[in-house]
């Protein structure tokens, strides 16, 4: 990455900024979106009540009603995309791989959106055409999916595992308690 994209929110409620847009949502008719993978923690629906119904948040399995943290990845074919977000006083770090290893485009944390209780979106922005593996790390954040132009296009990471270890035990295993 030879130089870090531009970071853009959007007023509370905005349209996007495509003239013509392909929308991939966090959530599809209750089901996650596969086309995004995510990690470091259990990901849920938001809500079953819009508009939240298409975002999702990270859930701590012993602490349902606070806020948990996840990881986020897909690949991304084009020049530009917009981070559906909603407004909760969050924070967030963004990794790009662009055929070199995961590099950070902001170093430290970044402010999600102010806890205004409507969608935002995040518009961010490369200049040039590439095929990039992107990585978000949030915290307290809900994600409700990336739109991009129509000659963009959104993918899945292809996760290759060569080694796979099962872990069964209690709290400790668990690492809380």
């Amino acid at each position: 990455m030879t130089s870090p994209p531009t970071d853009m929110l959007s007023a509370s409620g905005a349209a996007t900024s495509y003239t013509t847009a392909t929308e991939y949502k966090a959530v599809i008719s209750s089901i996650l979106n596969s086309v995004f993978s995510y990690s470091n923690g259990k990901v849920i629906k938001a809500s079953e009540f819009f508009p939240l119904d298409t975002f999702v948040v990270g859930n701590y399995i012993t602490k349902p009603s606070n806020p948990g943290n996840f990881t986020i990845e897909f690949l991304f074919a084009g020049t530009s995309f917009e981070i559906k977000e909603y407004g909760t006083a969050s924070k967030y770090r963004i990794y790009v791989d662009s055929g070199n290893g995961y590099e950070l485009a902001t170093l430290a944390f970044q402010n999600g959106a102010v806890a205004t209780g409507t969608a935002y979106l995040r518009k961010i922005d490369f200049t040039t055409y590439g095929i990039r593996k992107i990585k978000m790390e949030t915290y307290s954040y809900k994600f409700g999916g990336i739109i991009v132009s129509v000659t963009d296009t959104i993918a899945p990471i292809k996760k290759e595992f060569n080694d796979l270890c099962v872990c069964i035990g209690d709290s400790y295993t668990e690492g809380t308690g």
